[in-house]
This record gives structure tokens, C-alpha cells and sequence, in this order.
């Protein structure tokens, strides 16, 4: 049995991961749930993705296929803060999505809440 994924489960999970390290010691604050917004795809070919349209305006999708886990939301919600992160405080480099700040800010995600670093590079 798995969780049916739904927009509320996504921003319930990104609110948690907010008020826990490592995000929440980070120099500059990452937005409130309720301003990001959540969606649930069925894609095949990945596990979730961050879009910034504009500063301050943000997306996160999960896929229902590839996740239905709680510890596999948590996992791919904190990457995809990461990249929420970065497009929000300048931290992004031009074609390189998982930049050399962004291994370091996966790596102590992983560290910290015991996720298998291998599987979300």
C-alpha cells in the first residue's frame, strides 16, 4: 500500500522539512508553504521537480508514480528545496542543476535526516 499523493500531503511535507535543519538555519528563510505552489504528476522519468517562474513565485511537483512513501516524499521534497533554495538566494549556476553548493546542501540534508544520498543526484 502506498500514499495517495495529494497538494496538501506536498506542502504538510515542505512545511515540516522548513522548520527542521537543515533549512531552517540557513542564512535567508525559504517561503511559507501556503506561497509555494504543489503539484502531483504521474511522470515516469522522475521523482520531482522546482520551477521558479519569478522570484518569490515557485513550483514543486512529486510524482505519484515514483513516490508513495513517506520517507520518499520527505527525500525528494528536501531536494527540491534545495533548488528552491538556490533560484531564491542567487545560489544557481547556468546549466549545472546540481552545482557544487547544491552536492554540499544534499549531502548535510542526508546527513541529517538519515536519506541514502546516491539516490537523488
Amino acid at each position: 500500500m502506498t500514499i495517495a499523493l495529494k497538494p496538501h500531503h506536498l506542502e504538510a511535507a515542505y512545511d515540516c522539512l522548513r522548520a527542521m535543519p537543515p533549512f531552517d538555519g540557513w542564512s535567508g528563510k525559504l517561503p511559507e508553504g501556503e506561497t509555494v505552489e504543489f503539484h502531483v504528476t504521474r511522470a515516469r522519468d522522475h521523482f520531482g521537480w522546482h520551477q521558479s517562474f519569478k522570484k518569490s513565485h515557485h513550483l514543486i511537483a512529486v510524482s505519484s508514480t515514483n513516490v508513495g512513501h513517506l520517507v520518499t516524499l520527505m527525500h525528494v521534497m528536501g531536494h527540491e528545496m534545495i533548488h528552491l533554495y538556490q533560484s531564491e538566494y542567487g545560489y544557481e549556476t547556468k546549466g549545472a542543476t546540481h552545482n557544487a553548493d547544491f552536492q554540499r546542501r544534499q549531502r548535510l540534508l542526508c546527513k541529517i535526516h538519515g536519506f541514502d544520498f546516491g539516490i537523488l543526484r
